[in-house]
This record gives structure tokens, C-alpha cells and sequence, in this order.
């Protein structure tokens, strides 16, 4: 049989090498036909999409820094990374095919690129909003676009797609986490300094009562005393109690804890009540002084030159009064 067969070849040469050809024709042609199917030319279509995406992710790298983030490159890197991917989006949905093939591959893809957006869109809010990250739920949450990423990404395996973040992308990612870590320790901080210097503001301004108590002036009241002949007793007492309050609220202030940024202020309210001791001693002297004199005319010009010194002083506790004030309120 194989001494016919060749025989047979042999003999019908021309007509076997014209079969094979036309073999080769055909089985090229039906390729060819096949490769560039309306089918086959959409899956190599968003095929070259997927690349895109996978390039796009590889520009990641040039926000790594040391073992964190550069995060004005970044900001400019996300900013593109989203302009581009939402043009690959639009390309995807233009295609229309009724393959199932097809349909399957938009879709997985459509779903990696919106994660991929998604994943750099909370990073780009990150970056633009660093003091609101506080707490270990805004790094969970950004690992889960990550990890969303990655599971729509082998999706696409099924279609023959591999997208997947480089080592290098890996590595920036590793680095985001370590900048939320150092932002949520630093914010963490600061909210707690925060909290110790409202607290510290709040007992501060607890003291108002007391101050505008003891800034009352005097004045007039020993005016009106003179003018109606009456006894100082009433403003002799009235200065004791002006000096138990203040004793009271130097020993508030003595144990007060002081929070970091905030000495200035307790180092002005001292001051207030440095001068306001040197007032209260020297108006205490003027009224005891007025009061025990046998002759006030025979003592006038000491009574004027002590009322004088305490007015004097009372000035002073003013303008350390207002200096305190102001830097209570711009604080």
C-alpha cells in the first residue's frame, strides 16, 4: 500500500503539490478570515485598553520617596492617572458587540478600570485633606481599594488579560500606607495637644468672673464714702475679699497643667496678677491709711500721694489686663 501511495504520488505530482497548495490557501485563508473577525478584532481592541491601564499604573512609581511618597508628584501623578483612565473608560463603553466573549471582557474591564479610579481618587482626597486623617478605618478603606483592584484584575484572567500592579507600583502602595500611618500618629497628636489647650482655654476663661471682680475700680466708691461721710470699712472689706479671690485664683493657676503652645498666655495672665498684687498693697495702704487718720486735712498730701501710687498701679493692671485679654482671644 505505502509502494502504491508514493507511486501514486510520484505519478500525480503536479496535481498533489496543486492540493497542498490550495490546503495551505484555505487553511490561511480561514485564518486570516477568523484573526480579523469583527470579534477578534474588538477583544485585541480592548486588549490594547488593558495595556493602557496597566501603563497608567506604572507611573505610580514615580511618587515613591525614600519609604514614602512624594506628595506633590503624587498629587500631579492621580490627578493624571484619573484623567486617563476615564478616557479608556469611554473608549470601553463605546464598544458594542453581541458576543458573549466580548460582553464579558468589557465588563471585567470596565470594573477594573473603576476600581482603579476609585483607588486613586481616595488617595488624591488623602493628599488634599491630610489633617482628617485620623484613625486605622481610612487606611482599611484604602487597602480595600486596593484589594478591589486586585480581585477585578484577575477577573480579567478568564479573558486572557493579565493586568496587575508591578513591584514597583507595590511599592508605592506600601509607601502610601506608611505616609497614613505617620499621618494618623501625627494627627492623633495634635488632637490630643488640641484637646489639652481648649481644656487649658476653657479654665482660663473660667477666671473672667473673678478678674472683671477684681479689675472694678475703686474710685468712686471711696469718693462717694468721703462725700457722704462715712466710714471705710465697707471698702476695707470689699478689698479683702478682692484679696482672698485673688489668692484663690493664683493658687488655681499655680496647678494648672500647661499645655505645649500655650505659655505665652499663662505667662501673660501671671503678669496681670504680678501687677494687680502690687495694686491691691498699695490701694489696701491708701484706704487704711485715709480711715486711721486722726486729721485727714493735717493728712491730706500723704492720702493723695498713696491714692496716686494706686492709681499708678491700677494703670499697669490695666494694660497687663488687656495684653492677657488680647492673646486669649487671638489664640
Amino acid at each position: 500500500m505505502d509502494k502504491n501511495f508514493f507511486t501514486y504520488v510520484k505519478e500525480h505530482k503536479n496535481i498533489v503539490i496543486a492540493s497542498l497548495l490550495l490546503l495551505f490557501i484555505l487553511s490561511f485563508s480561514l485564518f486570516f478570515i477568523t484573526y480579523n473577525s469583527k470579534d477578534n478584532r474588538t477583544k485585541r481592541y480592548l486588549k490594547n485598553l488593558a495595556e493602557e491601564l496597566n501603563d497608567v499604573n506604572s507611573t505610580l512609581t514615580n511618587g515613591v520617596k525614600d519609604l514614602t511618597i512624594d506628595t506633590n508628584n503624587t498629587k500631579d501623578i492621580l490627578s493624571t492617572g484619573i484623567e486617563n483612565l476615564n478616557k479608556i473608560i469611554i473608549s470601553v463603553s463605546e464598544v458594542n458587540s453581541e458576543s458573549s466573549d466580548v460582553s464579558s471582557l468589557k465588563e471585567n474591564l470596565t470594573n477594573a478600570l473603576n476600581s482603579t479610579i476609585n483607588l486613586y481618587d481616595n488617595s488624591l482626597i488623602i493628599l488634599s485633606n491630610p489633617e482628617n486623617v485620623k484613625n486605622n478605618d481610612d487606611l482599611n478603606k484604602f487597602n480595600t481599594f486596593k484589594e478591589n483592584c486586585i480581585l477585578d484584575y484577575s477577573k480579567l484572567v478568564d479573558n486572557n488579560i493579565k493586568i496587575s500592579f508591578s513591584d514597583d507600583s507595590l511599592k508605592f502602595i506600601d509607601n502610601f500606607n506608611n505616609y497614613m500611618n505617620t499621618l494618623i500618629k501625627i494627627n492623633r497628636d495634635s488632637e490630643f495637644k488640641n484637646s489639652q489647650q481648649k481644656d487649658f482655654i476653657y479654665t482660663l476663661e473660667s477666671f473672667n468672673d473673678d478678674i472683671t471682680y477684681l479689675n472694678e475700680d475703686l474710685t468712686l466708691a471711696i469718693n462717694k464714702i468721703r462725700e457722704d461721710k462715712r466710714d471705710f470699712q465697707g471698702i476695707i472689706d470689699d478689698i479683702y475679699n478682692k484679696e482672698d479671690t485673688f489668692n484663690n485664683l493664683k493658687n488655681k493657676l499655680a496647678f494648672l497643667s500647661i499645655p505645649e503652645g500655650c505659655m505665652e498666655i499663662y505667662e501673660s495672665l501671671n503678669e496681670y496678677l504680678n501687677t494687680y498684687s502690687a495694686y491691691l498693697n498699695t490701694i489696701k495702704e491708701a484706704v487704711i491709711y485715709e480711715k486711721t487718720s486722726s486729721d485727714v486735712d493735717d493728712a491730706s498730701e500723704k492720702i493723695t500721694k498713696n491714692y496716686k501710687n494706686s492709681t499708678s498701679k491700677r494703670n499697669d493692671v490695666l494694660k497687663a489686663y488687656s495684653s492677657y485679654e488680647n492673646k486669649l482671644k487671638n489664640f
